[in-house]
Protein backbone atom coordinates (compact mmCIF):
# COMPACT_ATOMS: atom_id res chain seq x y z
CA UNK A 1 0.00 0.00 0.00
CA UNK A 2 1.25 3.24 -0.76
CA UNK A 3 -0.53 6.63 0.78
CA UNK A 4 0.88 10.19 -0.29
CA UNK A 5 -1.17 11.64 1.94
CA UNK A 6 -2.75 11.30 5.57
CA UNK A 7 -5.46 13.81 7.98
CA UNK A 8 -4.12 16.91 9.67
CA UNK A 9 -5.21 16.08 13.01
CA UNK A 10 -5.23 19.76 14.36
CA UNK A 11 -7.85 20.35 11.71
CA UNK A 12 -9.68 17.33 10.31
CA UNK A 13 -11.66 18.10 7.54
CA UNK A 14 -7.38 18.87 5.66
CA UNK A 15 -5.75 16.83 3.73
CA UNK A 16 -2.12 16.44 3.78
CA UNK A 17 0.07 15.27 1.29
CA UNK A 18 3.95 14.77 -0.29
CA UNK A 19 5.04 12.66 -2.92
CA UNK A 20 6.32 9.35 -2.95
CA UNK A 21 9.80 8.52 -4.93
CA UNK A 22 10.44 4.63 -5.47
CA UNK A 23 13.48 4.15 -7.25
CA UNK A 24 14.35 1.59 -10.02
CA UNK A 25 15.09 -1.87 -9.66
CA UNK A 26 13.08 -1.91 -5.85
CA UNK A 27 11.45 -4.58 -4.21
CA UNK A 28 8.33 -4.14 -2.49
CA UNK A 29 7.48 -7.28 0.06
CA UNK A 30 3.51 -7.99 0.25
CA UNK A 31 1.67 -6.00 2.98
CA UNK A 32 4.19 -3.35 2.66
CA UNK A 33 2.84 -0.07 3.19
CA UNK A 34 4.80 3.29 2.21
CA UNK A 35 3.54 6.69 3.96
CA UNK A 36 3.82 10.30 2.14
CA UNK A 37 7.02 11.90 1.32
CA UNK A 38 9.84 8.85 1.33
CA UNK A 39 12.01 8.47 -0.70
CA UNK A 40 13.39 4.93 -1.68
CA UNK A 41 16.43 4.32 -3.83
CA UNK A 42 17.56 2.41 -6.28
CA UNK A 43 17.82 -1.32 -5.73
CA UNK A 44 16.10 -1.53 -2.40
CA UNK A 45 14.29 -4.38 -1.12
CA UNK A 46 11.50 -2.94 1.40
CA UNK A 47 10.71 -6.38 3.17
CA UNK A 48 6.82 -8.40 3.65
CA UNK A 49 4.98 -6.39 6.04
CA UNK A 50 7.37 -3.20 6.61
CA UNK A 51 5.76 0.00 7.51
CA UNK A 52 8.15 2.48 5.75
CA UNK A 53 7.83 6.14 7.50
CA UNK A 54 11.49 7.63 6.20
CA UNK A 55 13.93 7.40 3.54
CA UNK A 56 15.55 4.34 2.59
CA UNK A 57 19.03 4.73 0.97
CA UNK A 58 20.24 2.90 -2.31
CA UNK A 59 20.82 -0.55 -2.19
CA UNK A 60 19.46 -1.17 0.95
CA UNK A 61 17.22 -4.37 2.68
CA UNK A 62 14.50 -2.35 4.82
CA UNK A 63 12.94 -4.12 7.59
CA UNK A 64 10.62 -2.48 9.69
CA UNK A 65 8.01 -4.82 12.15
CA UNK A 66 6.24 -2.72 14.52
CA UNK A 67 5.33 -4.06 18.05
CA UNK A 68 1.79 -3.68 19.12
CA UNK A 69 1.41 -1.31 21.65
CA UNK A 70 -0.68 1.78 22.71
CA UNK A 71 0.66 4.83 22.04
CA UNK A 72 -2.29 7.37 23.90
CA UNK A 73 -5.79 5.91 25.08
CA UNK A 74 -8.68 8.34 24.56
CA UNK A 75 -10.55 9.36 28.16
CA UNK A 76 -13.30 7.52 29.11
CA UNK A 77 -16.83 9.21 28.41
CA UNK A 78 -18.60 9.40 31.77
CA UNK A 79 -21.78 7.71 30.58
CA UNK A 80 -19.83 4.92 29.59
CA UNK A 81 -19.26 1.57 31.71
CA UNK A 82 -15.46 1.60 31.49
CA UNK A 83 -15.38 -2.95 32.44
CA UNK A 84 -12.56 -1.66 34.76
CA UNK A 85 -9.72 -0.19 32.79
Amino acid sequence: MIYDHDHDLQNRGRICSSPISIGENVWIGGGAIILKGVTIGNNSVIAAGSIVTRNVPANTIYMNHIEPRIVKRKEANEDCNNHGE
